[in-house]
């Protein structure tokens, strides 16, 4: 009896030890989430990604009777699906989406795999899933965010990907904007997410000078779709110089005396476009103060500031995230969904 008890009492040990061992429950979620994807039976959109767009994204396909299958490298975000109220069961795997064998692995290959987005924060790993999506399953179509303009060349070389560049993307709606309102106003009301309050008539200045603060990827794109119009641009930028015809005057435009050189006095519209949110704060508060009738823009790049903007009341804001995610469900609704037979 003793050596019995012995017995189960270390058998019992083993098993607790074995279930708590990381490996075998990795291993145990790997089965599960392959097991899930082979016995989807309709057609379904993997997600590489599960990000603040990612999310959007997945909550959005799901209200409208999607499946999904959902990859991403962070492990977090993977065990957070459990505590997001999905209609059906959404697979999910934390695995680097970029790695072929993972794709396969999230049903690429299934017949009834009916498209994929890639929107992890990596866009190198965004190209890759791109390009094996594009040598594996030609016949599916991809929507694949970028953030970098070198890659836009490279990804398009992949197929017919749907390639979705925030910051390009609100240049061309600021202008549609500039030049017709009300149409403008339509498109962000068909595009808006379910829920969201539906936008007013966007009032751009028609005339007059603009003022962009930062020379990044946003401001550069902002400035260039301004000048192609005609319209004059005045940019203030660490490193000065001239680009796209655009003379940048050069230093910090925190500092009062730099922003006074951009005379906003005789501005119309000021831009801050740098990559932080506390400087683009700091200078729209600043700017206000010297001309409260200017129309103001702010890049937002941490959704979690947006009580802070929301204060300010800005005439326009961008969230690279919020407009990604508008845009892939723009286009994924549009997708061919064919049921395989």
């Amino acid at each position: 009896i003793y050596l019995s008890v012995i017995a189960w009492a270390y058998a019992i040990g083993s098993v607790r030890a074995l279930l708590q061992d990381r490996g075998f429950r990795e291993a145990l979620g790997l089965q599960r989430f392959e097991r899930q994807v082979r016995q989807l039976r309709e057609p379904f959109v993997i997600v590489a990604g599960f990000g603040q767009a990612g999310e959007v994204v997945a909550r959005s396909l799901d209200r409208r009777d999607r499946r999904l299958v959902i990859l991403d490298v962070e492990p977090a975000r993977i065990e957070a699906l459990d505590l997001v109220a999905f209609r059906s069961d959404v697979p999910g795997l934390a695995a680097d989406a970029g790695n072929p064998y993972e794709l396969r692995r999230a049903g690429l290959l299934n017949k009834h795999c009916a498209g994929v987005i890639a929107l992890t924060n990596d866009d190198q790993a965004n190209l890759a899933i791109t390009m094996t999506s594009a040598l594996l399953r030609p016949d599916v179509p991809v929507v694949c965010r970028t953030m970098e303009d070198v890659l836009i060349d490279r990804i398009s070389a992949f197929g017919s990907p749907l390639i979705i560049d925030p910051f390009n993307l609100y240049g061309d709606e600021l202008l549609v904007a500039l030049r017709a309102p009300r149409t403008h106003q339509l498109i962000s009301w068909l595009t808006a997410n379910p829920g969201d309050a539906l936008p007013g008539v966007m009032r751009l200045p028609r005339q007059g000078r603009w003022v962009i603060c930062g020379l990044g990827r946003f401001g550069g794109h902002l400035a260039a779709d301004l000048v192609r119009h005609r319209i004059p641009v005045t940019v203030i930028d660490p490193a000065g110089g001239t680009r796209d015809g655009v003379e940048v005057i050069a230093g910090d435009a925190t500092d009062p005396d730099v922003l006074a050189r951009a005379d906003l006095l005789n501005a119309v519209a000021f831009a801050a476009a740098t990559d932080n949110d506390v400087t683009n704060l700091s200078l729209l508060v600043s700017a206000r103060r010297l001309n409260p009738d200017l129309f103001t823009i702010g890049r937002q790049n941490d959704p979690s500031d947006g009580p802070l903007f929301e204060q300010l009341s800005l005439d326009s804001t961008l969230i690279p995230t919020r407009l990604v995610a508008q845009e892939v469900l723009a286009r994924v609704v549009e997708m061919p969904i064919s049921r395989a037979v």
